[in-house]
This record gives C-alpha cells, sequence and structure tokens, in this order.
C-alpha cells in the first residue's frame, strides 16, 4: 500500500491509495487487522453516479457532486509540490478522494444500482 500525505489548510493527513480497491482513503480507516471501517470506506458502497448525472453541469466534478450525495463534504487536499486533489470529508473525520467515490459509483451502477 502507498501512503500520501496531503495537506488541508496546512495540517497533514496521510493517505492510502489501494489500487486493487480503486481508492485512496485516509490511513486512519485501516485498523490494526487490515479492515477499513469509517465513513469514507461505508460511502463508496452508496455512491451512484445515475443518481447524480442530471446535476453534473459545466465541467462540475462528478465526484464533488456524489460525495454531497452521501453525506459528506469536498475539500481540497494539496501535496508537497502543491498539486490538488479533491476529497470528500465525513463526520468521522475520514476522507476518501472523489475520484475514487466516481469510480465506485460507476462500478456501483454497472453492478445493478445502490441498495
Amino acid at each position: 500500500l502507498d501512503v500520501e500525505l496531503f495537506f488541508f489548510a496546512g495540517k497533514s493527513t496521510p493517505f492510502l491509495k489501494v489500487e486493487e480497491k480503486l481508492m485512496t482513503i485516509s490511513e486512519s480507516c485501516r485498523s490494526s487487522t487490515g479492515e477499513f471501517s469509517c465513513k469514507a470506506y461505508s460511502a463508496l458502497d452508496r455512491a451512484s453516479f445515475k443518481r447524480v448525472q442530471s446535476q453534473l453541469r459545466g465541467g462540475i466534478n462528478p465526484g464533488m457532486v456524489i460525495c454531497r450525495r452521501v453525506g459528506g463534504m469536498p475539500v481540497m487536499g494539496l501535496t508537497k509540490r502543491q498539486d490538488e486533489n479533491l476529497f470528500c470529508k465525513f463526520s468521522d473525520d475520514s476522507m476518501v478522494s472523489a475520484g475514487s467515490l466516481h469510480a465506485h459509483a460507476l462500478r456501483n451502477d454497472e453492478k445493478g444500482g445502490v441498495k
């Protein structure tokens, strides 16, 4: 698992890039047993692109709209090189990248939709 630091208002937060799960998620979501458990992780199963498609106009980031739909708040993170990445933050302070939400939304819709 790759760990990458992102900065939010000057405070660094470590994220795990988990390629096989198509996600970049707060390191704090991973337990000592290796399981993922946090609001950001559970939001991935609730993400749907079809449910937000009508709201996508003028180049709006789909991950941002999906983020709001699953109860999160979009926040911008910066790498040390000042590269921007959009994340979705939840009430337990867990975060997942907007790109991860978008990827899971498309996959969930392909599988027959969100429960």
